[in-house]
């Protein structure tokens, strides 16, 4: 039994990782940095390693996802599930 889990994980994550696709950007990390911050003006810099885009198919078409590792996608319904860092700042 204890087999058989692995191998189904295995399989589930080799096909999982087959329909994703990875395109990798310039930054060696994603990062998200404040450069400036106070009562008039916030200045930030946001770098990213990569992202990961897989194709949706819905009831009205196909839609290509966006997933950037470290960032969470965003849950309104109705609009387009975009993915979103946050980060509290003092």
């Amino acid at each position: 039994m204890k087999h058989l889990l692995t191998i189904v994980f295995v399989f589930v994550l080799t096909l999982s990782s087959l329909t994703q696709n990875f395109i990798p950007l310039q930054q060696e990390k994603t990062t998200a940095e404040i450069l400036l911050d106070n009562n008039q003006q916030i200045r930030f810099t946001n770098s990213l390693e990569g992202f990961y885009f897989t194709e949706k198919k819905a009831k009205d078409g196909f839609y290509t996802q966006l997933i950037v590792p470290e960032y969470y996608p965003d849950k309104n319904i109705g609009f387009p599930e975009l993915p979103v860092m946050t980060r509290l700042i003092e």
